[in-house]
């Protein structure tokens, strides 16, 4: 059974504390966008679970996902500077947890690796 997810948790496994970040220097469409479904995530939790919904759940993690590969594949991370490399990570990092908690929502365990 997958863990449940810690939203008070900062740091990842590896320590990285993607909350101390400077996220001002993500302008582009595309990752204004994966933050902006992020943070409608507690809403659409919120009304699924109240109104017993759990396809919305289904829908918003899919519709994550799509945002996600279109600003990995728009937005490089290695390449960038420091500043910009750490917030791009950060930004992963909370896609990843989201994705995680809303999948383990629905029964369903993530893969590590492939």
């Amino acid at each position: 059974m997958p863990v449940p997810y810690d939203p008070h948790q900062n740091t990842t496994e590896t320590g990285f504390d993607f909350q101390a970040l400077d996220y001002s220097c993500l302008t582009d469409e595309h990752e204004m966008h994966v933050i902006n479904l992020l943070y409608q995530f507690p809403e659409i939790l919120e009304e699924a679970t109240s109104k017993m919904r759990p396809h919305q759940i289904t829908r918003f993690v899919y519709e994550v996902s799509q945002a996600f590969t279109a600003f990995y594949h728009a937005c490089p991370i290695v390449q960038e500077s420091p500043s910009t490399r750490d917030a791009r990570l950060g930004l992963c990092e909370a896609v990843r947890r989201m994705l995680k908690y809303g999948l383990s929502l629905l029964s369903i365990d993530v893969l590590i690796e492939m």
